[in-house]
């Protein structure tokens, strides 16, 4: 079986055509992604075809202004400057892969990590990014060529982490959790993580399971001419 697929694997990717998409190749397979919608400041879009059926496509879009992982990668490289000034510097010099959706009769033969290696190959900035929820489980962009970024949670998260260890619980434990049942000290630190003060205990539950749970890991492309 797993010849068989290797076999599989091999032919798709001798077929394979890279080359600029639109968007209508991704309304074809955004039904298969996590996330819905179409993501904001799209700049590029590729599409990959196998014997001219679409197998997949990769989006690429202008940086968010604000990324703790970014600035520790580049040591503050745009801290200082004012939301005007951030954002002219970063659209020059970064781009973020926002999505990368294969669709489910190419997957696990490489699709995906080839439209990321295209990308880095066709590159217009000195850096390249991507944040991804399932990085843990499919590393396609590490082998792609991107590098994995470890970051801290910050002072808030560490915080409430701190605050759930107290009464004995674990992050994962906040999916069953019972409002009621929650310790004072602890909806108190919910209440303080939370940005919706005026959302409940249940609101501060789901918030703090959201960002504990899911948070994406982050990728990073230097450009080998930058020092």
């Amino acid at each position: 079986m797993q010849m068989e697929r290797e076999q599989v694997g091999c032919s798709v990717l001798r077929g394979l055509s890279l080359e600029r998409g639109n968007a209508a190749d991704y309304a074809a397979l955004e039904r298969f992604h996590y996330r819905g919608g179409r993501p904001r400041g799209v700049l590029r879009l590729f599409r990959a075809r196998c014997d001219g059926t679409l197998a997949g496509v990769i989006v690429e879009t202008v940086p968010p202004l604000n990324c703790a992982a970014r600035e520790v990668v580049l040591r503050g490289r745009y801290a200082g400057m004012d939301q005007r000034a951030r954002a002219v510097a970063l659209n020059r010099e970064v781009r973020t892969i926002a999505r990368v959706i294969v669709h489910p009769l190419f997957r696990g033969v490489g699709v995906g990590g080839m439209l990321v290696s295209h990308v880095l190959a066709q590159a217009q900035t000195p850096f390249v990014e991507a944040f991804a929820a399932m990085g843990r489980i499919h590393p396609l962009f590490e082998r792609a060529g991107m590098k994995r970024v470890e970051v801290l949670p910050g002072r808030d998260a560490l915080r409430l982490l701190a605050a759930l260890q107290a009464v004995g619980m674990r992050p994962v434990e906040l999916v069953d959790a019972e409002a009621r049942a929650l310790p004072r000290e602890l909806r108190a630190a919910l209440r303080a993580f939370a940005r919706n003060k005026q959302a409940g205990v249940l609101g501060w539950v789901e918030e703090a399971r959201r960002k504990l749970l899911s948070r994406p890991v982050y990728y990073f492309w230097r450009s080998p001419e930058v020092k």
